[in-house]
């Protein structure tokens, strides 16, 4: 049996509706725009890829007991993440994370929660020394190199103003809280 234009017309407009009030996808943090993250320019001689950080992601590479809860008392909205990664004789890994919370109390929990955390979520103690970084506060993480013949450490950054978290991996022959610095004064 054949509707009715004017049926057929008001149901497609109640789908319209429906979807526009679903949001496709509704309001779980990957819903916002993610974040800017480091460009691709800021290390070009490293290829790269950028994707979008949820809460999902970042419990599933954690060990660390509280952080899916956590993430939702701090108000966890988005994140992204840009790894840089290849042969070369300065850096050969970068991972730059951007993540955003509701509030800037929110993003400073976080950065104390990984400080405080250290071992649970880099997987071994690293050292850690306070980070200033223009308006950012939070931790330097100097990570123990793995065992592989001329392995040099990892350092992290990881410091929030307002209401983002900046996070900033570096690892090669010429990694060091310079160089990690630097990359991180070019972070959003």
């Amino acid at each position: 049996m054949r509707q009715p234009p004017q049926t057929r017309f008001l149901a497609w407009c109640a789908a319209l509706a429906a979807a526009a009030l679903c949001g496709c996808g509704g309001s779980s943090p990957a819903a916002s725009p993610p974040p800017p993250v480091l460009p691709a320019a800021a290390v070009a001689y490293l290829p790269s890829t950028a994707r979008p950080l949820t809460v999902h992601d970042l419990v599933h590479e954690s060990t660390v007991p509280g952080l899916e809860a956590g993430l939702a008392r701090w108000g966890y909205v988005t994140g992204a993440q840009r790894l840089f990664q290849g042969q070369s004789k300065t850096l050969q890994v970068v991972v730059s994370r951007t993540l955003e919370f509701r509030s800037a109390s929110g993003e400073a929990a976080y950065v104390q929660f990984v400080h405080r955390q250290a071992t649970a979520v880099f997987g071994a103690q690293p050292t850690q020394e306070p980070l200033v970084a223009g308006p950012r506060r939070g931790w330097t993480f100097t990570l123990a190199p793995c065992a592989c013949h001329m392995a040099s450490p990892a350092r992290v950054g990881v410091a929030s103003a307002g209401r983002l978290v900046s996070w900033l991996e570096v690892n090669g022959p010429t990694a060091s809280a310079g160089v990690l610095a630097r990359l991180l004064a070019k972070a959003p």
